[in-house]
Formats: C-alpha cells, sequence, structure tokens
C-alpha cells in the first residue's frame, strides 16, 4: 500500500550573493512500505511576502500614532482657544498701558500660530486617502509648513518659500502632503547644524506643477 507524508517549513537560504532569502518550501512524499517511490519539493520566496508584511505594519503603526496626535491635538485646541479668545478681548481695552498691549499682542500671536499648527495636525490626520480632488498646492504647502514648523526651528531650520506660484492640480491630498512632509522631514535631518531649506512650486507651462525641496 501507498502511504503520503506532507511536510511544511520555513527556511533562511543564500543566493548567488550570499544574501538572506526566507523560503517557505512544502515537501510530499510517495512510500510504498518503507521505499520512497517519489517526491515533489515546492519552494516559494518570501522576501516580497516580508516587504508587504513590513509596510503593512509600518501603516498600521503610523495610524495609531496619527490617532494619537489627533487626540492630543483636539485636548489642546480647547485650552488654547481659550488663550486666543482672552487675549484678543484684552486687546480691545483702551486703557492698557503700551508695554502691557504689546506683550499681550505678542501672547495673541503666539496662540493663534499654535491654534493654525493644531488645525493642520488635526486636518492631517483627518485625510483618508484615497479620494482625488482639486488641489492648491501653495495653501497645502503652507499648511505642512506650519505642521513641522516649531520642529524645524528646534532643529535651527528655516523653511524659505523662494518661489510660489498659483498651481492646482487634481490628486490625493493625503499622498501628497505624506510626500512633501517627508521631503521637508529628510532636508531638516540632512542638515545637523542648522539652515535653509528652500521649496519652490511652479507651473512648467506644459501642464505639469513642480515642486522642489532643496536643502544646503
Amino acid at each position: 500500500p501507498y502511504t503520503t507524508l506532507f511536510r511544511s517549513a520555513e527556511l533562511a537560504m543564500s543566493d548567488a550573493d550570499q544574501n538572506e532569502v526566507p523560503v517557505h518550501v512544502e515537501g510530499r512524499v510517495l512510500r510504498e512500505g518503507t521505499q520512497v517511490r517519489c517526491a515533489v519539493i515546492v519552494a516559494l520566496d518570501l522576501r516580497l511576502r516580508r516587504a508587504l508584511e513590513t509596510q503593512v505594519a509600518q501603516s498600521q503603526k503610523m495610524a495609531a500614532v496619527g490617532l494619537l496626535a489627533a487626540g492630543i491635538a483636539h485636548e489642546i485646541n480647547n485650552p488654547l482657544t481659550g488663550v486666543v479668545g482672552y487675549s484678543k478681548l484684552l486687546l480691545e481695552k483702551r486703557d492698557l498701558d503700551d508695554d502691557v498691549r504689546e506683550k499681550v499682542r505678542r501672547i495673541s500671536e503666539s496662540g493663534e500660530r499654535c491654534r493654525k499648527i493644531v488645525e493642520g495636525v488635526l486636518l492631517f490626520s483627518r485625510q483618508e486617502g484615497g479620494e482625488r480632488a482639486r488641489l492648491d498646492l501653495s495653501d497645502l504647502i503652507s499648511r505642512i509648513v506650519r505642521i513641522g514648523e516649531y520642529q524645524w526651528k528646534m532643529h535651527n531650520c528655516r523653511i524659505v518659500r523662494e518661489r510660489d506660484e498659483p498651481v492646482e492640480i487634481f490628486g490625493d491630498r493625503e499622498q501628497i502632503e505624506q510626500v512633501l512632509l517627508n521631503l521637508l522631514s529628510n532636508a531638516v535631518d540632512a542638515m545637523p547644524r542648522g539652515g535653509n531649506v528652500r521649496v519652490s512650486l511652479w507651473d512648467d507651462g506644459a501642464g505639469n506643477a513642480r515642486i522642489s525641496v532643496q536643502d544646503e
């Protein structure tokens, strides 16, 4: 009588360049008594699957970070509204000393800037992706710059809008925001001693939008 034996396992093999290759191996053996009559072994290269699994894990991590950031931004937004609102009410008083008025004005401007940053984070975190729409690229770049402005200033880096033409495109806002955020972050990381990151936006005259991000 014939019997079939099945085994499967994941192994690590080496290619011609001695690079490790993860492999899923399945084998079937046909026996007659104690004699092996035939065997079929199939090996599947798992490199692409592993890369996709890593990508999915990273996406899930970024989604979790996005939810956390959105929650923090929402909690900050409430007291920040009070800071901006009350400082503006103080500025409406006519009996404030000039020195006090200047300090309150600075509080109001700083609070408003923080409010815009928080608003940018909230809008960024709510993007679901996959939806294409008409986009104002100049406005989109401004929003991304506000999101990372504080962090980049801490690295002694300044974002310089060198060229800023009014350009609109039809595309996925979330994907373009992610690309711009990565380009700006990489440019800042490339200058550990600080410097200027120059951002340009223009229409090349052939129906194409051009964005340039340049570090020093």
